[in-house]
C-alpha cells in the first residue's frame, strides 16, 4: 500500500486515532460502538444467526481473536486503511474497529455481546491470554505499517547504493544497526504476531 505523506500523521498521532482499534474494551473507551453498516457496504457479511446472550465458548473466542489478528495486518486491510488515510485520516481508527466488529458478526457473534465477553478474558483462564497478546501486538504494529507502506522501517531518503564496495564505516554501521533493529519494538511486535515458521522471514525483512 502507498505510504502516507510524511507530514500527514506521526506514528504517535495515528496510534491515538487507533486507540479504539481492539474491539476488546471499546465499550469502556467510547460512549457507543459504531452501528452496523448496510449489507452492501460491509466488508464481512454477518452470519445468519448471531449469538446475543449466554457465554461465548472458548472455541468461538479463539476463532475470532485469531482471525482478527490476521485480518488487521493483512495486505487487504493495509490497502483499505491507507486509502482511508489519504482522504480522512481521523476516520482510520473507527474504520479499523468497524472491520473487527463486522468480522465478529461474520463469526456469528453479536458485536456488543462479543465485546462484553472479550472484556472478561479471565473466564477462559489462560487459554485466551496469548492470542489476545498477539491481537494487541498487531494493533500496536498497525500504525507503523500504515505509515511506512507495510514496511517495518522507511527507506533512506535519496538514492540507494546499488553497486561498488561498502566502506568499513558502512559495514560497521550496518552491523550495529542490524543488532538494534532486531531488538526494536516494531520487530519484536512483528515477531510476537508471527508464527514460529515466519520468524526468520520477519528478521530478514527487517534487516533489509
Amino acid at each position: 500500500p502507498p505510504s502516507a505523506p510524511a507530514d500527514a500523521l506521526s506514528v504517535s498521532s495515528l496510534t491515538e486515532l487507533i486507540s479504539n482499534l481492539s474491539a476488546s474494551g471499546a465499550l469502556q473507551r467510547a460512549p457507543a460502538i459504531p452501528p452496523p453498516r448496510p449489507a452492501s457496504k460491509r466488508r464481512f457479511a454477518a452470519a445468519a444467526t448471531l449469538q446475543r446472550e449466554g457465554r461465548l465458548s472458548l472455541e468461538a473466542a479463539l476463532g475470532y481473536v485469531r482471525a482478527a489478528r490476521e485480518m488487521l495486518i493483512s495486505e487487504e486491510t493495509l490497502v483499505l486503511l491507507s486509502k482511508e488515510m489519504s482522504s480522512n485520516a481521523k476516520a482510520v481508527g473507527e474504520l479499523a474497529l468497524v472491520y473487527q466488529l463486522e468480522l465478529m458478526e461474520s463469526h456469528g457473534i453479536e458485536r456488543e455481546f462479543g465485546i462484553r465477553q472479550l472484556d472478561n478474558p479471565a473466564q477462559y483462564g489462560d487459554a485466551l491470554a496469548a492470542p489476545m497478546r498477539e491481537l494487541h501486538a498487531a494493533c500496536r504494529a498497525l500504525p507503523t505499517l500504515l505509515l511506512t507502506g507495510g514496511r517495518l522501517f522507511p527507506p533512506a531518503e535519496g538514492a540507494l547504493q546499488a553497486s561498488g564496495e561498502l566502506s568499513r564505516k558502512q559495514v560497521l554501521r550496518l552491523c550495529t544497526g542490524m543488532s538494534k533493529v532486531l531488538l526494536s519494538e516494531p520487530v519484536l511486535d512483528a515477531l510476537t504476531q508471527s508464527d514460529a515458521s515466519e520468524a526468520p522471514a520477519v528478521c530478514v525483512r527487517a534487516q533489509r
